[in-house]
């Protein structure tokens, strides 16, 4: 999860090229040059910087980059992951592979994933949560954690990573009871994660830079942006994403 400004910016062509400037042409004998006036001044951005901007919203999926952009309508109530692929890939081609996801506080996780995975089969594989209303008030991270560099993905170093679950039993960290199913949303729920995860980091030898968050499918979208801006202010930047399948 990440916090993000956006900016509306001029925008150049992908190559990042500069207009090149006229060369100057000097005075004739015997007259004198023209005195300088200051160069007008033009912010120009390319449009490799922008991020792809995803919104899940209750009737569809909205996307924007670089002046294009659409929405992608649900099918059956549910996100059209189909759909918003193919879209996605017939906009502006990336030049970078960054996505920005804002999501309705009224839907579930399974809508969070599925969009996460049709992003990440568009090309944009560093998908990022925002966060514009943080309710937590929680300490900056730890000097010791460091958000730069991927996550990790190889097996050994995962099987190490702590595991926060948030579904019907409630949740929990390592296996550890945080709170019970009828606290998941509530913020004194995520106070408590937030002491457990930095008692968890204590017995780390490296501190592990990353968590799995596994949820049923069902849960909040609340639930899941608390769980992640806890861990990351515990120092886990890293936040893996995982769903637990409810029979």
């Amino acid at each position: 999860m990440r916090l993000r400004f956006v900016l509306v910016v001029l925008v150049a062509a992908c190559t990042g090229q500069k207009p090149a400037t006229p060369a100057s042409t000097p005075p004739t004998e015997g007259t004198q040059p023209a005195a300088a006036t200051a160069p007008a001044r033009t912010t120009v951005v390319d449009i490799c910087d922008q991020p792809l901007e995803v919104e899940i919203e209750t009737g569809g999926v909205r996307w924007r980059r670089a002046g294009a952009g659409g929405l992608v309508a649900h099918r059956d109530g549910a996100v059209d992951r189909d759909a918003l692929v193919s879209a996605l890939l017939g906009g502006p081609r990336p030049c970078t592979d960054v996505a920005e996801i804002r999501a309705d506080d009224s839907l579930r996780y399974q809508a969070l994933v599925t969009v996460m995975d049709a992003v990440i089969a568009a090309g944009f594989p560093d998908v990022g949560l925002t966060d514009e209303a943080p309710e937590l008030a929680l300490p900056a991270p730890p000097a010791s954690s460091s958000a730069g560099g991927r996550p990790p993905t190889d097996r050994e170093t995962l099987a190490k990573t702590p595991i926060i679950v948030i579904g019907a039993p409630g949740v929990r960290l390592q296996g550890r009871h945080i709170a019970g199913a009828d606290a998941i949303d509530a913020i004194a729920t995520y106070k408590a994660l937030y002491n457990a995860l930095l008692q968890q980091r204590a017995t780390e030898s490296p501190p592990g830079q990353a968590v799995v968050l596994q949820a049923d499918q069902q849960v909040s979208i609340v639930a899941i942006r608390r769980a992640s801006r806890t861990a990351i202010a515990a120092g886990y930047p890293h936040v893996l994403f995982a769903v637990k399948t409810t029979k």
